[in-house]
């Protein structure tokens, strides 16, 4: 079930200050099957959030395995980043580089604390997932921390606000101004596993558990490496949207001629 609408005061000043960045065109979700802990075995793409939490539609896989990759793996406009252990991984522009875990720069991170999760958005702007009060942390969030840049989250200069009460396995991406979250399912005893996933228009609305659109049919496990890239990251070798089509067309009128 998703949680309930929480009310939160959030300052329209520091919402309206997210970095600038363009907007990436044709983005495409993308989802790490999770093996076993920090294990992948391959990367698959998907047209919308609600196909790529239901594995429908899969339109485009590849294999990949490091024990680096874990839930705080992300894409911020710019550079794939994954962040685990009190260390930044930066993969730069290339999603090949975080496939096959050839990291351009690693550097310490402070804010890097226990169970904590990170995630971005294609503005630019890195953000940590927390409980405000680390001793009753349990299996919830309630905090998010933002941070501006690569170099503020760096100097662990970020601004904290409030949120709605989340489950810890939960998982955010945010593109184009848009954020989604994952709806998991936490037995008391079990595997945590994705049922669903919730859309926000804006980050206000993330704070608020104000979703434009949930979606469930959810499956997998809730650890899996969830983002959004834009469809040039796949290779050249992907089509669009509307080539997929065509080309559908085309194989079944040549199985009808033969």
């Amino acid at each position: 079930m998703f949680r309930s609408f929480v009310a939160v005061t959030v300052s329209a000043l520091c919402l309206g200050s997210a970095a600038s960045a363009a907007v990436i065109t044709d983005p495409v979700f993308v989802r790490g099957n999770q093996r076993s802990f920090n294990d992948f075995d391959h990367l698959g793409a998907f047209s919308s959030a609600a196909d790529m939490v239901a594995y429908r539609n899969q339109f485009w896989s590849r294999g990949m395995s490091n024990g680096h990759y874990h839930s705080s793996t992300m894409f911020d406009g710019t550079n794939f980043l994954c962040i685990g252990s009190g260390t930044l991984r930066n993969y730069g522009s290339d999603l090949g580089r975080m496939m096959n875990d050839s990291a351009v720069s690693t550097q310490d991170c402070s804010p890097a604390i226990g169970l904590d999760q990170f995630f971005a958005d294609t503005d630019g702007n890195i953000y940590e997932v927390f409980y405000e009060d680390r001793d009753e942390a349990g299996s919830y969030t309630d905090t998010i921390r933002k941070f501006a840049s690569i170099a503020d989250l760096l100097a662990n200069n970020g601004t904290n606000y409030h949120s709605a009460t989340y489950s810890l396995n939960d998982r955010f991406i945010g593109v184009n101004g848009k954020f989604y979250r994952t709806n998991t399912d936490s037995p008391f005893l079990g595997t945590p596993t994705v049922v669903g996933i919730a859309e926000y228009n804006s980050f206000g609305d993330l704070l608020a558990d104000n979703a434009a659109a949930l979606f469930g049919g959810g499956t997998g496990y809730a650890e899996d490496l969830f983002m959004a890239v834009p469809r040039a990251a796949l290779g050249a070798t992907v089509p669009a949207p509307g080539a997929i089509a065509v080309l559908g067309v085309a194989g079944f009128l040549g199985r009808r001629r033969r």
